[in-house]
């Protein structure tokens, strides 16, 4: 028995958040209150804090603590998550609830798929899917998707996902030179159907992906791209992708752009292993914004397939494997 189990309090204990949060029961500040769907514990506040996580009916102020990982569930926060990303797509936004146990600190875990309707900003703390890629986020309005910032930032277990309304899905970095975007993670992420981009790594961002797959970027219909020229991941800053997989573009399927030439130390780019594939103007291009500069990127064990191409629907434009520059060496 733990330190904090010897304090739940055993004579109250709830079936389900909800039941929790329509009680009108009185506890007093510092009682621990279980529920046990979903094996929650909540702390009681004191009636003057603010920055509680609940409400019950009868005016007590809560705050879901962490598992025995050390997570927040998201679902402690009496939000929707769906079994589906169907099913999610219609569902109550969490956005808000998300971002106060970030803001506050907390890691969260998140046991299926869910709705946001604006940007969630990671602040230097993990999102942990239960399940490999059976875990989501469906992004309902342009602006939705995750931005991923400070030290340590990570997001594993995912589908990321929107209708091509949400136009940047997942953002690593702020794009701000000596803020502390470093070691930023993800992976086992399936990041997909964005207006504009899947992936978008700002400039300073020192980041990795593992077995990712960002796919589709810029909108179709039918047989015909009705909205050209999108690129499905742009790349601005030093990093690597080991076994991932990027696809599906209107544009270039991989974009790599620079501020700076290749002598800078934020410009080294590393893709080893996986797949880039399927892009209707080709498949990397690289554009550098210093005149005569020059990108170290290395591609190692890399499939390269189906230039021209949007995937499903197909749509075929002329294109290249691979656009090389003369200030461009690989």
């Amino acid at each position: 028995q733990t330190q904090l189990d010897s304090k739940v309090n055993l004579n109250t204990i709830f079936n389900t958040v909800a039941d929790l949060v329509a009680s009108s029961v009185s506890f007093s500040t510092g009682d621990y209150i279980p529920v046990r769907d979903g094996n929650f514990i909540y702390k009681v506040a004191g009636s003057g804090v603010t920055d509680h996580h609940l409400t019950t009916a009868g005016g007590v102020k809560l705050y879901a603590l962490p598992d025995s990982r050390g997570f927040v569930p998201l679902r402690a926060m009496n939000v929707t998550v769906s079994d589906t990303m169907t099913a999610a797509e219609t569902a109550s936004d969490v956005a808000t609830e998300l971002q106060l146990l970030l803001t506050q600190g907390y890691d969260v875990s998140i046991d299926g798929f869910v709705k946001i309707a604006s940007n969630i900003d990671t602040n230097g703390r993990q999102i942990v899917g239960t399940g490999k890629r059976t875990c989501g986020f469906f992004c309902s309005t342009a602006a939705s998707g995750i931005t991923m910032t400070e030290q340590g930032s990570e997001l594993h277990n995912f589908t990321i996902e929107s209708d091509y309304t949400a136009e940047i899905l997942l953002t690593i970095g702020d794009g701000v030179q000596g803020n502390s975007s470093n070691d930023l993670t993800v992976s086992n992420l399936l990041v997909q159907d964005a207006a504009v981009r899947c992936l978008l790594v700002k400039e300073y961002s020192n980041w990795g992906a593992v077995e990712c797959t960002f796919k589709r970027s810029g909108d179709r219909s039918g047989v015909a791209i009705t909205d050209s020229s999108r690129a499905t991941a742009e790349i601005r800053s030093v990093g690597y992708m080991t076994d991932c997989h990027i696809t599906g573009a209107t544009g270039w399927s991989l974009l790599l752009s620079y501020s700076k030439d290749g002598s800078w130390e934020e410009n080294k780019f590393i893709f080893q292993g996986g797949r880039i594939h399927t892009g209707a103007e080709g498949l990397v291009r690289f554009v550098s914004y210093s005149e005569g500069g020059v990108q170290p990127a290395i591609f190692d064990g890399v499939l390269w397939e189906n230039p021209g191409l949007t995937g499903n629907p197909g749509v075929a434009y002329s294109g290249i494997q691979v656009r090389l520059p003369k200030h461009f060496r690989v």
